[in-house]
């Protein structure tokens, strides 16, 4: 090993702190991508695991004819087969066969042309293996899976840009740190190609001790992520056809492993050849004097007066050593900048993995329904009996239906609901307390309304919530019912007293499908409906009762003996409906969404809060010599804290600058790329903006402050005369 090696050596284990950082940093960047990589992985494996339970096939057309099955084979769009005895909903059908194709070319244009050739042929059933052909990139089905590939995308390239630039920062901070080394090297012989392998041999030491932890921390990861998601989708794996076989797999693939590595070297040796460069192009006057890493340029040294005005004298001088140290400014400000990208980029990308699950699964907050129709008395009583079991909690959404005439304009284009001015829009009036209801006065007579103005529902490609009608303060819906003899009867009007956008926390969000208008109104005037129009009332009246019970079969079944003894009037009914097992389905699928999403947040912010520590710390201990410059020509330890304090608020503040619109736009992508399968509002991060901003304060100011603590006993001497180790 030569000189320049051996003093590299040294170098990383006199500082053994940022030694430890950016070793801890390389590390937790290469458990990131390994854990990406081994994910996607284990979902192809399990994904296969399906495929090789439904059949290795892309078409299937069952219940055929011979000759039928013949023409089928011979089409061009389609290239192997094989047949089964024909079946028709599952049941043996003689004289018929099952045939099984795989596409010539998958592709989307194949898969259409496939289907446009189907319609030429009779046949008891068709299925699309839509699994096989999202595996073989084949994607069709409503786009879901493209979409979670284009994010998941998204998010593996933030990471990997995110990586690359907080271990190049550490490489560029650790090259400042050895500058005045390399010069006084260079005047003793040293050759600029020795200086350039010194810089990528420190890389290479730092990865060989990073690389190996990076991945076991990697696989340890993944296998713990997909233990607790085993856990958690265990009911949904026992009810499939492979009988509680089907599970995610850790998959110790050579691939990963090969991946992870290759992206961590790319990465490091990227990071580290534009440090290694500078240091070989530095004559050894300049590293010695620091000269390009000091630049005083009068013109731009000049401080604003407002600067002087409000923060005095170590204003100016916090505001000029950073004008005059640029390169460690701006590697500052990066670290911070980065790490404000990587929180709010990831905070979307989980916000919309939430939402997406949400509406696809959310509602289910309760495990036994029981639903009633009926009249008000019943009502009443299936209330009272259901509240008298212990060890639950019981929420009652009572519904009436109507008719109206909607408003021109009020219907919205793109919703399920009729056509404005026209069709009979549906209507329900849902009774809520007088005592949760705003006294309004309405000096016609009509009825007060609260209109809830959101619906979630399924169109032919995507998932979509939105306001469906354009509804206002003061616009007045009557009540019509249909009476014996078909004659529309108005039982009443109300006038929309206000208009939320959210469903109210003691109601239900699966009754709001965009069918129907929705409007609360007090209780006393739903009674009142009830006593002037009963046989209106009755027929027309559901209620629903949430129960979230301790023991859902005991309640369920104490439910029923209590419900039997209630009279029932000719067209009243009640269902007890016991939905835990698909309430834990769907709860236990948004926590798996949470923990991917949370522990990616979590990883993501341990690599920029070590990034920044450790670029922070660094400059404090390169700028030894500069703060016993100024104690020796008489600054006081409280001008010093002033002036840091703020130099930190000047990093906040420009990080802050640049971060939060950076971020703001791959939030927006993010969300962009999602509205192609799940249309939703977009909900601007006001909470990550105010973490993020609070976390790079505090951050900044903390690591100042604990930098000048550890440096506070310094000598004014040894400092002035010694190079900072």
């Amino acid at each position: 090993m030569n000189i320049v090696n051996k003093l590299t050596l040294r170098h990383l284990k006199l500082n053994k702190g940022r030694t430890a950082m950016t070793i801890l940093g390389i590390a937790l960047s290469v458990a990131m991508v390994c854990c990406v990589a081994g994910f996607l992985m284990s979902a192809r494996d399990l994904l296969y695991q399906e495929i090789r339970g439904n059949g290795d096939f892309h078409f299937a057309f069952y219940g055929v004819t011979p000759e039928t099955a013949t023409q089928i084979e011979n089409e061009d769009v389609f290239s192997t087969y094989y047949t089964k005895p024909g079946t028709a909903e599952g049941k043996p059908v003689e004289g018929t066969l099952n045939v099984y194709l795989r596409l010539a070319n998958p592709s989307r244009e194949s898969v259409a042309a496939a289907e446009k050739a189907a319609r030429n042929y009779e046949y008891a059933g068709m299925q699309i293996n839509n699994q096989l052909l999202a595996a073989e990139g084949v994607f069709v089905m409503d786009n879901v899976l493209f979409t979670f590939v284009v994010i998941a995308v998204i998010a593996i390239a933030i990471i990997v840009i995110g990586s690359v630039i907080v271990i190049a920062n550490a490489f560029y901070i650790s090259a400042s740190e050895r500058v005045r080394q390399f010069g006084l090297l260079k005047s003793v012989g040293a050759t600029s190609s020795q200086l350039r392998r010194s810089v990528l041999f420190e890389a290479l030491i730092l990865m060989l001790i990073a690389l190996p932890i990076g991945i076991l921390v990697g696989f340890l990861i993944q296998s713990a992520v997909l233990w607790m998601t085993n856990n958690l989708l265990f009911e949904i794996f026992s009810l499939n056809v492979h009988n509680g076989t089907l599970a995610f797999r850790v998959i110790f693939n050579p691939w990963i492993i090969c991946v992870t590595a290759a992206v961590a070297v790319l990465t490091i040796l990227i990071s580290a050849w534009l440090p290694a460069r500078r240091a070989a192009k530095t004559s050894p006057i300049d590293a010695i004097r620091q000269a390009k890493d000091i630049q005083i340029k009068p013109k731009k040294m000049k401080t604003s007066r407002l600067t002087q005005r409000l923060f005095g004298f170590e204003g100016t001088l916090a505001s000029k050593s950073l004008k005059r140290s640029k390169g460690k400014y701006r590697a500052t400000v990066i670290s911070l900048t980065v790490s404000i990208v990587l929180f709010l980029s990831m905070w979307s990308f989980v916000w919309v993995l939430n939402k997406g699950v949400e509406m696809q699964y959310g509602g289910y907050d309760f495990n036994v329904l029981v639903r009633g129709t009926g009249g008000i008395k019943t009502v009443d009583m299936i209330d009272k009996d259901l509240r008298s079991i212990p060890d639950a909690q019981i929420q009652t959404t009572i519904t009436t239906q109507f008719g109206t005439i909607a408003p021109d304009g009020f219907i919205k284009g793109n919703t399920p609901a009729g056509k404005a001015g026209t069709d009979e829009l549906p209507i329900y009036i849902c009774p809520i307390p007088d005592a949760k209801f705003a006294k309004i006065n309405t000096p016609d007579g009509s009825i007060p309304g609260i209109f809830v103005n959101t619906a979630t529902f399924s169109t032919e490609h995507k998932k979509v919530q939105m306001s469906p009608f354009n509804c206002e303060p003061g616009i007045k819906l009557s009540l019509l019912a249909a009476i014996p003899g078909g004659e529309l009867r108005e039982t009443g009007v109300v006038t929309v007293s206000s208009v939320v956008t959210d469903v109210p926390d003691y109601m239900t969000p699966l009754i709001f499908d965009g069918t129907a208008a929705f409007v609360l109104i007090p209780e006393s005037s739903f009674r009142a409906l009830f006593t002037e129009y009963p046989e209106i009332m009755n027929l027309r009246t559901e209620s629903y009762y949430m129960a979230t019970a301790g023991d859902p079969d005991g309640f369920s079944g104490a439910a029923k003996k209590l419900l039997a003894a209630i009279p029932l009037e000719d067209g009243e009914n009640y269902q007890v409906q016991n939905i835990a097992q698909l309430t834990r389905l769907n709860q236990n699928i948004t926590l798996i969404v949470m923990l991917f999403g949370y522990g990616f947040i979590a990883m993501l912010s341990l690599i920029a809060v070590t990034s920044v520590i450790a670029t922070i710390s660094t400059n404090m201990k390169l700028r030894r010599k500069e703060f016993a410059m100024l104690y020796s020509a008489g600054m006081t330890p409280e001008s010093m804290d002033k002036m840091l304090n703020l130099e930190s608020l000047l990093y906040g503040l420009k990080s802050l600058l640049i971060g939060l619109p950076v971020g703001l736009a791959l939030s927006y992508l993010i969300y962009s790329a999602m509205t192609a399968t799940m249309d939703f509002a977009y909900e601007f991060p006001w909470l990550a903006l105010a973490i993020s901003a609070a976390a790079v304060m505090l951050l900044t100011f903390g690591t100042m402050r604990y930098s000048r603590r550890k440096l506070g006993g310094i000598s004014i001497v040894e400092a002035i005369r010694n190079e900072a180790i």
